[in-house]
């Protein structure tokens, strides 16, 4: 699949769609994938692969046909991706979190000249906006489950900043797909209890992610966290735990906070485990307190 659609791009210069079931499976065209990758610097930009992977990713059970609340991905079907996509040089990597962001980044990688690996997560197939503990909707991330029926992109490589609260902001946590929602829940009951503001910056593009974005928030909260579904160890997560550290070292009160899922080999199978096994708006919320 991944050679016919890397092939008709290179031939024509038009993007395909090359949909994988699970990002589980990405590994028997890894070798394809990283030629596709650097094809336009190995020709002195004469060649191009304009090429589209989507796959499901992470948390949330069996495949695209699976509930929001189902779990049953296990091994098999749980990893997040990112962590492989990501340090692919030449490979644009996106993770979105809301139905009008997925719809317009999708347009917009399917115009673009570069392979892009589209990720989606399992939980948000069905989901429904972030709630907080009583059940309410948060605004702040509501409005982006409304999708125009019309044309519409959005730019790679920005990220979107989602404020909660009102006042000077007390955190910044950066997220992506899933994580983000579980950021808005555990920010809204931390607001409703304490007051204040807390913003999650949503990166929606991993590679290139938005340093100018990321910059920015953490200079104004001055106290960060960084939440990933992946593993601990090699994740994209800690590239950016790590990145804040480095680039933002005088602008920070103290070390940026790290989640991840459980450090163990794979998902569980059972629902109620694997919900454990993944960071959630309550494990956030301890962090923040």
């Amino acid at each position: 699949i991944i050679g016919i659609v890397a092939g008709a791009g290179m031939k024509d210069g038009k993007a395909r769609c090359a949909e994988i079931q699970f990002v589980d499976y990405h590994q028997s065209a890894a070798q394809t994938i990283r030629l596709a990758a650097r094809i336009a610097y190995q020709s002195y930009g004469e060649w191009h692969v304009p090429m589209l992977i989507r796959t499901k990713s992470g948390s949330g059970g069996g495949g695209p046909i699976s509930s929001n609340s189902v779990g049953g991905g296990a091994y098999g079907h749980s990893n997040a991706g990112e962590q492989w996509f990501t340090s692919i040089p030449g490979m644009i990597t996106i993770c979105p979190s809301t139905p009008f962001d997925a719809k317009g980044l999708l347009l917009e990688a399917a115009r673009s000249q570069s392979p892009v690996a589209f990720l989606e997560r399992g939980r948000l197939y069905r989901s429904e906006p972030p709630k907080d503990d009583e059940g309410n909707s948060i605004a702040a991330l509501a409005e982006y489950w409304n999708v125009p029926s019309g044309y519409y992109t959005l730019p790679i490589g920005k990220a979107r900043r989602v404020r909660i609260g009102e006042g000077p902001i007390s955190m910044a946590i950066i997220a992506w797909g899933t994580m983000v929602l579980e950021a808005c829940t555990a920010a809204m009951n931390v607001i409703k209890r304490k007051g204040g503001a807390i913003e999650i910056v949503d990166l929606r593009t991993l590679e290139p992610f938005d340093e100018e974005t990321v910059l920015a928030a953490v200079k104004e909260a001055n106290r960060v966290i960084v939440v990933t579904e992946e593993s601990d160890l090699t994740s994209f997560g800690r590239h950016i735990h790590s990145w804040i550290v480095q680039h933002c070292f005088y602008d920070l009160d103290t070390t940026p906070l790290f989640i991840s899922a459980l450090p163990a080999p794979p998902a569980p199978y059972n629902a109620p485990e694997e919900m454990v096994f993944f960071p959630s708006a309550k494990t956030i919320e301890e962090k923040i307190d």
